[in-house]
């Protein structure tokens, strides 16, 4: 990797406002339209500026250059195995910095992307580590103080198109679960942070929150550094707030998310290996029956 384009990912820090004109000066549209036209991997040649400019436009208002431009390219460059080891360590410092720092832009819709792009950043890892453990403990870290502290639950907007804290967040937590290196010490702190939201008192789910948070769940409980005693305290947090005899629009809100979730766990369960199932779903069903 080239000292310029180290410098200049090294200037993409959260301190950094992207816009719209970043990722249209440098033309990622017209160069991922045109890698997917000619149905090859990558624009070419992948320059400094273009990895500049999907940055830019996971920070776009536009809703087109941000789903489709910065967070499909980032995805299919990441997935075909494009970006060296380098660039993919920068981009990791990058956006665990913004989340970090809170980085926004106008319209409060590059965060949850930023999120979003983190946990492709993440899934390499699990498939050819690029990360060091003080890395992967940054990333444990970062995550599970985000996820307790989202309390933007906007999903969908026509207008917007998607944010979507919550799923990105839980989507962050299903790569670094299905990752060996993570411990169980590191489990155990991920588990409370989903816990966090599955029992939101805040906000009743609607637009595949249940689902994102199940599967980052199911993933934890395969973890091989997962004991039984652990998969048992992760089913039992989330009822630790839960007051049965309440009927107040709180515990209304935490009573739907509850239960959409676990019923969501139960049908991921079908899926899981057999010795999973048969410890689990006994527990999931006394507490739906709670429900």
């Amino acid at each position: 990797m080239s000292a310029t384009l180290l410098l200049s990912l090294n200037l993409l820090s959260g301190t950094v406002i992207r816009t719209d004109e970043e990722c249209l000066r440098y033309q990622a549209k017209t160069q991922w339209q045109a890698a997917r036209k000619a149905s090859i991997a990558a624009p070419e040649p992948i320059t400094d500026a273009y990895w500049h400019a999907l940055l830019s436009c996971l920070a776009s208002t536009d809703s087109e250059l941000r789903d489709q431009v910065g967070y499909e390219a980032l995805t299919q460059l990441l997935r075909n195995d494009i970006p060296s080891p380098a660039i993919i360590v920068q981009l990791f410092d990058i956006l665990a910095s913004d989340i970090q720092a809170r980085a926004d832009n106008a319209n409060q819709t590059y965060l949850p992307f930023a999120v979003l792009g983190f946990a492709e950043v993440i899934r390499t890892d699990r498939i050819t580590p690029h990360l060091s453990p003080a890395q992967r403990q940054r990333a444990v870290d970062l995550i599970s103080d985000y996820l307790p502290n989202i309390h933007d639950y906007r999903g969908f907007s026509d207008r917007d198109g998607w944010r979507h804290h919550v799923a990105h967040s839980a989507d962050v937590v299903l790569q670094l679960a299905l990752n060996p290196a993570i411990n169980r010490a590191q489990l155990n702190t991920l588990a409370e942070a989903l816990a966090s939201q599955i029992h939101n008192e805040y906000h009743a789910f609607s637009e595949g929150e249940p689902y994102r948070l199940a599967r980052a769940m199911v993933y934890l409980m395969m973890h091989p550094n997962a004991t039984m005693q652990d998969k048992t305290n992760w089913l039992t947090a989330p009822f630790s707030r839960y007051e049965p005899a309440k009927t107040d629009s709180v515990h209304l809100r935490q009573r739907h998310n509850l239960r959409f979730v676990l019923l969501e766990l139960a049908n991921l369960l079908k899926g899981a290996p057999e010795e999973l199932q048969q410890s689990i779903l006994p527990i999931l069903n006394n507490q739906l029956a709670q429900l």
